[in-house]
């Protein structure tokens, strides 16, 4: 007996979409930053997690925002080469206020 093989439906493709890196995925070595598991500074912008900026060879770069889980603003960093050169916290702008 000779069994036909029927075309299957083909299913929508959904776009995908790239969830960026988040600091969980890289690790420090020496100063700098790296993607786990490579030995290439990362030069890249964290765009996931409840920490989002960007990296420049595996420096910390400019601007830098954390969120609380709720979603709120916790505080900005502006870093240069790494080094934090200015900081507001959302807690402390709310004492000013």
């Amino acid at each position: 007996m000779k069994r036909i093989l029927s075309p299957t439906p083909l299913r929508p493709t959904l776009p995908c979409t790239h969830i960026g890196e988040t600091m969980k995925d890289l690790v420090e070595r020496d100063g700098l930053f790296y993607k786990k598991f490579t030995d290439v500074p990362f030069t890249a912008t964290t765009t996931a997690g409840e920490e989002q900026g960007s990296f420049n060879n595996g420096k910390k770069g400019d601007p830098w925002v954390r969120y609380y889980d709720n979603g709120q603003l916790w505080s900005k960093r502006t870093y240069k080469n790494s080094v934090n050169v200015k900081y507001i916290s959302s807690l402390y702008s709310n004492f000013i206020a």
